[in-house]
């Protein structure tokens, strides 16, 4: 069985970012597909339960006092969670349940690896392996300027000129974002961000050369990926993120070869990034300046997102329209109002506010107090090394977006994040590529 766990959680990292799935039953509402309200099956979910109950059975075996105490009080936080904001008053139940199941299926994949001392190098590793299929294509996708559509990979057709396709739009120019296997070009500058923010802990870590070179390589390609997705969100998170670990990572250095990698990752990812900048400058500037048309309807909807959230909100303040129902709110909104809109109802694009349209006020204190007894429970073994960088990267894109809250790709790096900082801790074994304590 152990053998089984440690094969089926890397297997279910590398599956994370590929959308594959089984749509049941197509959800739509106010005229317009409605994402959280389809029902659907992910490839992805199969390795993960299968790590999630190999990791929990094998800890099972060894449960102590302490151990059993803090998974009752985790418990109960979980239950008062659901009861609150799913099941009173859930305004669709196929959105709860989808978005329940993923939730269970998340946080059983994070506590069994946290209770098998899983380090955070060699998840690191993983997700780092992970994410660079995804790079290749989203570089790849950028210079042809096509993505051909994939259903067994669960990539989508997009083409530059059709309505519905992430684009900067600037003069005559619609140029294609880079999505990689994700829906959503911004969804893959967040994972992108995470990735660059692991790296110069990684790199210092790293026992040997091609260690060192593996994850120097990693930095270039995810700096490149990185800047053709055009997600302002995911630079913002990715600069602060990255100079934050690069920052700690060489405090910490001890040893002169480890500040060496440690320059060499940050000259490669400071050059790609200029070079990127100087060559990509007027697709740049079209999204910085928001001034273009299509720009400016962006944020607009955004603002919208934010309007119509806050008014769904005040309409069940207290236990909200139920995990992932809380497009139900805000389509209600337009419906009070007689608001017509050419668009699809969006969540708001910041995920405290996503949080409470779907689960009221109890449901986001419930939120909070999980929060505080997981910190409660980690602080004394808490390192800024892991922690410190893919946190600073996971608020930055909570309050950019909403994606980390309401879309599978988005909660599950929310939940490799999470993992991260529950495995923040030195490693009873080298992990791949590694040969030093965290």
């Amino acid at each position: 069985m152990r053998q089984l766990f440690h094969v089926s959680w890397r297997v279910a990292l590398l599956c994370l970012p590929w959308q594959t799935q089984w749509i049941l039953q197509t959800g739509s509402i106010g005229g317009f597909p409605w994402e959280q309200g389809t029902l659907r099956i992910y490839a992805s979910w199969m390795p993960l339960a299968v790590a999630a109950g190999t990791g929990l059975l094998l800890s099972g075996k060894r449960s102590s006092a302490q151990q059993w105490h803090s998974r009752e009080r985790l418990m109960r936080i979980l239950a008062t969670l659901f009861l609150t904001g799913a099941i009173v008053g859930t305004s669709s139940w196929t959105a709860t349940g989808m978005w329940a199941l993923e939730a269970f299926l998340l946080a059983a994949f994070v506590f069994a690896l946290f209770r098998q001392h899983v380090s955070s190098q060699t998840i690191g590793f993983w997700f780092v392996l992970a994410l660079l299929p995804h790079t290749a294509l989203g570089i790849w996708q950028f210079f042809v300027q096509d993505i051909g559509g994939a259903s067994v990979l669960g990539i989508a057709e997009h083409r530059p000129w059709a309505s519905g396709t992430s684009v900067v739009e600037h003069g005559l120019y619609r140029v294609l974002r880079a999505y990689g296997g994700f829906p959503h070009p911004n969804i893959f500058g967040g994972w992108l961000a995470a990735g660059l923010a692991l790296l110069p802990f990684l790199v210092r870590q790293a026992a040997a050369k091609y260690g060192v070179l593996f994850y120097v390589f990693s930095g270039a390609a995810f700096t490149a990926a990185l800047l053709i997705t055009f997600s302002r969100g995911a630079w913002v998170a990715a600069v602060f993120g990255f100079f934050f670990a690069f920052a700690v990572s060489l405090k910490h250095a001890s040893f002169r070869a480890d500040k060496q990698s440690l320059w060499l990752l940050f000259a490669v990812v400071a050059a790609l990034t200029a070079w990127g900048a100087v060559t990509q400058w007027d697709h740049i500037y079209a999204r910085i300046a928001a001034t273009e048309r299509l720009e400016q309807w962006s944020l607009v909807s955004r603002k919208t997102s934010l309007i119509e959230g806050w008014e769904a909100w005040k309409l069940r303040p207290v236990t909200g329209f139920g995990p992932g129902a809380g497009i139900v709110g805000i389509q209600d909104i337009r419906n009070r109002l007689s608001r017509p809109s050419p668009a699809a109802p969006e969540p708001p694009h910041i995920v405290p506010l996503s949080m409470l349209v779907d689960m009221g006020i109890l449901g986001f204190v419930a939120f909070i107090l999980a929060t505080f007894i997981f910190w409660n429970r980690r602080k004394t073994r808490f390192s800024w090394h892991v922690s410190g960088p893919v946190l600073a990267v996971f608020l930055l894109l909570a309050f950019t977006d909403h994606y980390l809250w309401t879309l599978w790709p988005g909660m599950a790096l929310g939940a490799v994040i999470l993992l991260l900082c529950a495995a923040d801790i030195p490693p009873k074994a080298p992990g791949p590529l590694h040969g030093k304590g965290a």
